[in-house]
């Protein structure tokens, strides 16, 4: 809100009145010049350049010299009007905790100081509820993943901002892009996305409130993986992404007998293994079997054919 009350202000020549504003928003930068979201960055950049436009400097040569001293040591950064627009950074030794800087020359440059720290604190009362729950027809190769979710009230708000669902689904699964479409059309949804090589799921919400939605999640195994750990699912407030709950599950993990080949496999071999190929994908292997009976049934009517053609070819001879 403060990056759209900045440009309002550049919009309305109020820059003088605008740098207050200006100093606030980049105190909430990260070390890496971003904000908290995506969308926090693009307003804040955007408002900070409208400004920058707007601002009036007599002399813009720019020539000054910045010292700072940290541990005893003084060290110095150039800044001219040829390196005006490079940012310019030195990291600090980790046991630094004073830094004093000072500047001489002419012009005009930002300087912010970037820390880091831990805090052994107890976290919030999560504001979503999140359950996964695979399915029963799940299996080592194929798998469904019905997520519920719901806001937890508080006593001045009965509803989220725009909510953001991340499902990521566990190592060596994909999403099926044919259930995407069923997705979307969920109560509620208002878009749908795959990250990560479509190994993660996203949905984003208009809003969630008390009243449960449970999406369904499909994806089949294309690559061959055994022993999968718990994969996370993450959901959040869109525009206050400190409003969060996470939760885990376990899909069917496949072994090492499912994915292995030949002189990978253990030494006392793998008893209950498919007797078909293993290409390493489900999707193939069914692909396979109806190929190849396909194949089989057309030799056959062939076969067929011939036969009842020679025996006709010899009675006609007769």
């Amino acid at each position: 809100m403060t990056s759209y009350a900045l440009l309002c202000l550049t919009e309305r020549g109020g820059i003088s009145d605008a740098v207050p504003v200006t100093n606030w928003l980049f105190s909430q930068q990260n070390a890496n010049g971003g904000f908290a979201s995506t969308s926090d960055t693009y307003a804040a950049l955007k408002a900070l350049t409208e400004f920058s436009k707007g601002f009036e400097v007599q002399n813009r040569n720019t020539d000054m010299n910045i010292q700072y001293e940290f541990l005893g040591t003084v060290r110095r950064i150039k800044v001219s009007s040829e390196s005006a627009t490079t940012m310019q950074k030195r990291i600090l030794p980790e046991e630094t905790r004073e830094v004093k800087i000072r500047a001489t020359g002419s012009g005009i440059s930002v300087i912010e100081v970037g820390y880091q720290y831990n805090l052994n604190v107890t976290a919030a009362w999560p504001s979503f509820v999140v359950n996964p729950q695979v399915t029963k027809v799940s299996d080592s190769n194929h798998m469904q993943v019905t997520v519920c979710a719901h806001y937890i009230e508080k006593t001045n708000k009965t509803g989220s901002n725009m909510a953001v669902m991340e499902v990521n689904l566990p190592s060596g699964f994909t999403a099926n892009q044919d259930s995407l479409p069923a997705l979307r059309r969920h109560r509620g949804v208002k878009r749908v996305d795959t990250e990560k090589s479509d190994t993660k799921v996203v949905l984003y919400f208009d809003s969630l409130s008390k009243r449960e939605v449970c999406p369904t999640i499909e994806a089949f195994r294309t690559h061959r993986v055994a022993n999968q750990k718990p994969a996370p699912v993450l959901v959040y407030d869109y525009y206050d992404q400190s409003s969060r709950a996470r939760s885990f599950y376990d899909v069917v993990p496949a072994t090492l007998c499912d994915i292995c080949e030949e002189e990978d496999c253990p030494d006392d071999g793998c008893p209950d293994r498919p007797t078909f190929p293993n290409f390493g994908s489900y999707a193939f292997r069914e692909a396979y079997y109806a190929e190849s009976t396909g194949n089989t049934n057309g030799i056959t009517v062939c076969l067929l054919l011939s036969g009842l053609l020679s025996l006709f070819a010899v009675r006609h001879l007769q």
